[in-house]
């Protein structure tokens, strides 16, 4: 099975001219011998590029590629998972059914679940309650996928209700957003928010600064 997935993005890879800025790698786990398949281009926010690695793929291939994502032994490398998770936003209703059952029986506050896959809320019709819900629940640097859910669903509710975390988690913890992809992620909604007027610049003041001072403290 993997073998066949692995094939398949291979050759989505070769017809898709901006494939070349996500050179595909096979390697072997030295501790398992499992093969894994990974690139060289990982968090990919949606605002990056209207082309990426999975923007031409069929239904059917979108199916397959889906399908082996949902599986707990995919063998893909977080790189592959960003891309896939962007799939999922965006084609997700292929493969509904199993999302719905994966969605509601999962433990989203462990580590241990393959929280990528929450990009699936982004169309699944009921999304916005389990975005609203979920955002109390999946832990720190395990939500990508909820955060790239979040980036397509057009809700005001779903945005008011993340800007109130972002303020949240840094109350809580100083060291919020350090080191971690948190933090990029906060960026880019913040430019997002901004392009599209989501909300009264003065309500974002403070974050603005708080990330401009983060940033340049890193430097």
């Amino acid at each position: 099975m993997n073998a066949d997935v692995f094939r398949l993005i291979e050759e989505i890879a070769k017809r898709n001219d901006e494939a070349k800025y996500y050179p595909l790698e096979v390697f072997v786990d030295d501790d398992n011998g499992e093969a894994y398949l990974t690139c060289d281009n990982g968090l990919l926010f949606p605002e990056c590029s209207a082309e990426w690695l999975f923007s031409d793929v069929s239904d059917k291939e979108a199916t397959a590629l889906l399908t082996a994502f949902m599986k707990s032994d995919n063998h893909f490398t977080y790189e592959i998972l960003c891309h896939l998770s962007r799939l999922m936003a965006i084609k997700g209703q292929l493969v509904s059914s199993q999302m719905d059952d994966i969605v509601a029986t999962t433990d989203w506050s462990s580590y241990a679940s393959n929280a990528s896959l929450l990009s699936y809320l982004a169309v699944k019709p009921d999304g916005v309650e389990w975005m609203l819900r979920l955002l109390d629940v999946v832990p720190n640097d395990a939500r990508d996928g909820l955060f790239t859910a979040c980036w397509y669903c057009n809700d005001v509710r779903v945005q008011a209700r993340l800007l109130e975390k972002f303020d949240e988690w840094i109350k809580e913890d100083q060291t919020w957003g350090g080191g971690d992809r948190e933090g990029v992620w906060l960026k880019h909604f913040l430019g997002k928010w901004i392009s599209e007027e989501t909300f009264p610049y003065e309500r974002l003041k403070n974050l603005v600064v708080w990330r401009f001072r983060h940033e340049h403290s890193s430097l």
